[in-house]
């Protein structure tokens, strides 16, 4: 395709959004070992032009992931100035309280194994 089409058309055609859906897996943003597959990959076969976007998108990772974990510290922070300890739960559990308003119900287990530790 590249032969025919010239590596710029290409790469346009692979950028275009309303193509996204068919070419997105060609181009995984899932995780960084994924990236650097898809890279070197396409690099390796000739087309490494193609790869300009992943590439900037691998170089700004860490500030996109210090960005989420910041903004997750501060909503957290939020949340345990906003309601007190709950009562009854022993100091090994209440860490997993706090994951629990975090992030759902998977550690709903250790809450109510809480309740044994608790007299």
């Amino acid at each position: 395709m590249s032969e025919n089409m010239g590596l710029r058309s290409l790469n346009e055609r692979l950028q275009d959004p309303s193509l996204a859906a068919w070419f997105g897996n060609l181009f995984p943003r899932d995780s960084p070992r994924s990236m650097r597959f898809s890279i070197n990959f396409f690099t390796s076969i000739g087309l490494g032009g193609l790869t300009d976007a992943l590439r900037r998108h691998l170089v700004d990772l860490p500030k996109i992931l210090a960005a989420q974990r910041a903004e997750a510290a501060a909503a957290a922070q939020a949340g345990e100035e906003a309601s007190p300890d709950a009562p009854g739960l022993c100091s090994t559990h209440q860490p997993a309280l706090n994951l629990k308003r975090m992030f759902g119900a998977c550690c709903a287990r250790q809450v109510v194994a809480c309740q044994i530790h608790v007299s």
